[in-house]
């Protein structure tokens, strides 16, 4: 099950309250020639829209490990291993996921988000090491 899978199981308004800052930002804006991303869950998805291959990836970590595979096993089975440029682009990815997942723990701290915080971590920890 995806990330989004697993909210979409709550009710909108309880995973508006739960994961959503609840001010007036838009869920992502540009200053400046940067994109700028609201720390929530409409950020995330805003981030995910302009990226939708780390979205594809990070789903698919998160699947795999639900389903009782390592971080390690996943990116070497999905062959993400071999080349430095999709390590370095995967390195960059999945730490602007983890800084989503941090911030979105800080708003309410949950089991299913931790192990998907850690799984990002971990994965940079190995993408890094290779």
């Amino acid at each position: 099950m995806d990330l989004f899978n697993f909210w979409k199981r709550k009710s909108k308004e309880e995973s508006k309250d739960s994961y959503e800052l609840n001010n007036d930002l838009p869920e992502k804006d540009n200053l400046f020639g940067q994109d700028l991303y609201k720390r929530d869950l409409t950020g995330l998805k805003a981030y995910f829209n302009d990226r939708p291959n780390i979205e594809r990836i990070f789903n698919e970590l998160t699947a795999a490990i639900r389903n009782g595979y390592s971080v390690k096993r996943y990116l070497y089975d999905a062959n993400l291993m071999k080349d430095e440029e999709i390590r370095a682009i995967l390195i960059i990815g999945f730490s602007d996921v983890g800084s989503f997942l941090f911030d979105m723990l800080n708003i309410k701290e949950n089991i299913e988000l931790r192990r998907d915080y850690e799984a990002t971590q971990e994965a940079i920890k190995i993408l890094k090491s290779n």
